[in-house]
């Protein structure tokens, strides 16, 4: 099956109650994450199925690719209710449910802070500082590995 035909079919199958073909689906999505968020049909998504496939932990993609492909959607959402496009209204547009399920603690940090000055969003340089506390403190906790035999 095709990765960009799977999330019509899904969506069917979600509403027919047909588990077997729902799985088979998911496996497809899971597998070609990285092209299905890429492509534009995925901007298209609607809030309840984009919740769907953020909760799920086997999308084989990279943290980063995933919260840029979420950003683009918000923009999409914005640009579509006629709002302007920045960090207060894709935050808005996301809500906490949709944003808190991006695994910000995945990605690798060059990456991230990359991304995030290229764009210098507010939502991205708020998520900036979280992430780099969070380093911190990780840095802290490895540099204190007496505490922590391994």
């Amino acid at each position: 099956m095709d990765p960009l035909d799977a999330l019509n079919v899904i969506q069917h199958a979600i509403h027919l109650k047909e588990h077997g073909l729902e799985r088979c689906c998911w496996e497809v999505i899971d597998y070609n994450a990285q092209k299905i968020v890429a492509d534009d049909s995925f901007l298209e998504l609607n809030r309840e199925f984009l919740l769907l496939f953020l909760e799920r932990s086997s999308l084989r993609i990279d943290e980063a690719t995933l919260f840029e492909a979420v950003d683009r959607w918000a923009a999409r959402k914005c640009e579509e209710a006629s709002m302007t496009v920045d960090g207060a209204n894709k935050r808005w547009v996301l809500g906490k449910d949709l944003l808190k399920l991006v695994r910000f603690s995945l990605m690798s940090p060059k990456g991230f802070r990359t991304w995030c000055y290229q764009r210098k969003s507010c939502l991205q340089l708020k998520l900036l500082m979280f992430l780099n506390s969070l380093l911190l403190s990780i840095s802290l906790v490895d540099s204190s590995s007496q505490f922590f035999p391994g």
